[in-house]
């Protein structure tokens, strides 16, 4: 089966792969049984169950794809929608009308009504995502062109953070048969820490950044599902002669919402962060980060922050 994603970056779209996206006039490239072509797009005869299915449009499986579309004068029925695997189900509960997914067949679009849905379709757009990083049920998956660039991953220990204004807890040692380092970030004060990274050479600044926080559940009371927990993120690029109290980017913030079976001494991992914007990045600069949990969410108790990742994209050498 498909999996639907998240696009958290990507570098440009692909060719229109749907022809006569609208229906204005006629269903020319379409297979359109108890279907009826308007001015508001592809109108289903209500009392049938006949897909409408463009047997061109096809996709590639293991690609990336973007598919949207708009439904009018709808108010009854469900209308499924399927493409290289993909299965989604479109409803006034459920309106979902931009699907990112990732194909894993080659199975052509489809929309299949439910006798009684009422609505038209038209506005149609699916195209291949070419490159970028996606989350796919969590886990990142990274699709670029061969010889354009590389994402990396910087691991910066919570042993180098620096006390921020309200500091977390002291430096301390998890055991566990195994041993690991974390500072607790307090349920009831934004803690923060600061840290130095150095911008590595080579990194390609047009591109974004992206965080991710791990470490484990210290307090004996743990997180239960849905309870969350936030972490924030700031930083500054300085140079020779830049002042260190420099202004910083906005904050980029990453949730960690918990699902079953957590308890105390378990390991977690935020997932990847919102774009970390940082003011007049550059190679070889020391970044000054700032990061804080924000006790706006839910999970009441101390957290152990054992590392903080920065993910960036460095361009390949080239010759």
């Amino acid at each position: 089966m498909s999996d639907i994603i998240t696009v958290i970056d990507y570098i440009s779209y692909g060719n229109e792969i749907i022809q006569n996206s609208t229906f204005r006039t006629d269903f020319s490239n379409w297979l359109a049984p108890n279907w009826v072509w308007t001015l508001d797009g592809a109108s289903h005869v209500v009392g049938f169950t006949n897909p409408l299915i463009q047997p061109a449009a096809v996709v590639v499986p293991e690609s990336i794809y973007d598919l949207s579309f708009t439904i009018n004068k709808h108010h009854y029925g469900t209308l499924r929608t399927s493409v290289g695997g993909m299965t989604s189900t479109y409803s006034k509960d459920s309106p979902t009308t931009d699907i990112r997914f990732k194909a894993s067949s080659a199975n052509p679009l489809t929309f299949t009504p439910s006798s009684d849905f009422d609505g038209c379709i038209t506005e149609l757009s699916l195209k291949r995502l070419e490159g970028g990083v996606f989350l796919i049920d969590g886990v990142m998956f990274f699709n670029f062109p061969v010889s354009s660039e590389s994402w990396e991953i910087d691991v910066i220990p919570i042993s180098w953070g620096i006390d921020g204004s309200v500091p977390p807890g002291a430096l301390s040692t998890l055991t566990a048969t195994n041993k690991a380092r974390y500072r607790d970030f307090a349920g009831g004060a934004d803690n923060s820490v600061f840290f130095e990274w150095q911008v590595p050479y080579g990194i390609d600044v047009n591109e974004a950044i992206y965080f991710q926080v791990e470490g484990f559940i210290t307090n004996a009371t743990a997180p239960t599902v849905g309870q969350t927990v936030f972490f924030a993120l700031q930083g500054t690029s300085l140079g020779d002669s830049d002042i260190l109290s420099s202004a910083m980017g906005s904050t980029s913030t990453v949730p960690k919402t918990f699902e079953a079976g957590f308890v105390q001494n378990d390991k977690f991992n935020s997932g990847w962060s919102t774009e970390v914007t940082i003011p007049n990045l550059a190679n070889g600069e020391l970044v000054i980060l700032n990061l804080k949990r924000d006790t706006t969410d839910t999970y009441g108790q101390a957290i152990g922050v054992g590392w903080l990742k920065i993910m960036y994209a460095k361009r390949s050498q080239q010759g």
